[in-house]
């Protein structure tokens, strides 16, 4: 009984070594012995590795680079404060400030020296300007002035020729019209005329009185006036009404006044109401002083009106 690896290996084919020779190699040459060089093989890198060992590789940034440009960004905030209210307490500190550190940042710079030397120049150039030259930057002080427009105006008397503005206390009623900011007040006519013209009675038909014409007019762009005419202010105290006085000092005494609605005047638009006095006696210059409280004003209209201007006044017959 012979065992099946056996038989398996006993039936198996013979195996034939082949050998092949270098016709290179002369037959009588010794045979070649394998190169005992070793082969050196590179290493293997892990991608993570190579990053950490760049980053290990990268120069760290320099400390006072970054502090030479914040000095250049204090150069900037102090000009921009300049053109705040108060701008000049807070722009004169930023930028003394500026020029010291700027300054000091030139012992810890190497190859960007450069910009220390900006830092010290500019923030030296703006405390310059701050302190010995404001009116380059558009500054006039440390405290800001007032706004002229905030205030109230003066009064002035515009010509009715078209001449320049005048300030006046009184404004000739003939050859000027009264004007305050956006307020103007002319005088529109002053004549002697019956009271009550289409009276059913002939005794108040014939009951005559000095007419005063007024005209206000909005010459500002910005508000509405609210204008109650003077005719309905009150004469008695303690509030003070229009008052006609004769250049003598003699009081007229006002009549009853029209009856007018308190209106709004617009930019542009005017307004006109009437006054009524007792009649003067003689010809002579009249003065009239009327409350800004018609308009909200800040000061009295007033007006001297000659004699010339009074139309249907009889002249007083010398004795």
């Amino acid at each position: 009984f012979e065992p099946e690896s056996r038989r398996a290996k006993r039936d198996a084919p013979a195996e034939v070594e082949v050998v092949v020779e270098d016709e290179t190699r002369p037959a009588d040459a010794a045979p070649t012995q394998p190169d005992a060089t070793p082969v050196a093989f590179a290493p293997i890198e892990s991608p993570n590795r190579r990053v950490v060992a760049d980053h290990a590789a990268t120069p760290k940034p320099d400390g006072a680079v970054f502090v030479a440009l914040a000095t250049l960004a204090a150069f900037g905030l102090a000009m921009l404060a300049t053109q705040l209210p108060y701008g000049r307490f807070v722009a004169v500190p930023l930028a003394a400030v500026g020029v010291v550190v700027a300054g000091l940042t030139l012992f810890g710079l190497e190859a960007q020296r450069w910009l220390g030397w900006a830092g010290v120049g500019l923030n030296a150039a703006a405390l310059t300007l701050a302190l010995f030259l404001p009116s380059w930057l558009g500054m006039s002080g440390w405290v800001p002035t007032a706004d002229p427009e905030s205030g109230p105006k003066p009064v002035t008397a515009v010509g009715r020729d078209g001449s320049l503005p005048i300030t006046a206390a009184w404004v000739n009623a003939a050859q000027a019209v009264w004007e305050q900011g956006d307020v103007r007040v002319a005088v529109t006519g002053v004549e002697v005329a019956p009271l009550e013209p289409a009276s059913k009675s002939a005794e108040r038909r014939r009951e005559r009185g000095l007419r005063v014409g007024l005209k206000l007019t909005n010459v500002g762009v910005a508000r509405a006036i609210d204008f109650d005419a003077w005719a309905g202010v009150p004469t008695t105290p303690p509030a003070v009404g229009p008052t006609l006085t004769t250049a003598a000092g003699t009081v007229l005494a006002p009549k009853p006044p029209q009856t007018l609605a308190k209106v709004a005047v617009f930019p542009g638009k005017s307004a006109e109401c009437i006054l009524w006095f007792a009649v003067p006696t003689g010809g002579e210059e009249l003065r009239l002083d009327l409350p800004p409280t018609a308009f909200q004003g800040a000061e009295p209209v007033r007006f001297s009106i000659p004699s010339a201007m009074i139309g249907g006044l009889l002249p007083r017959k010398a004795p």
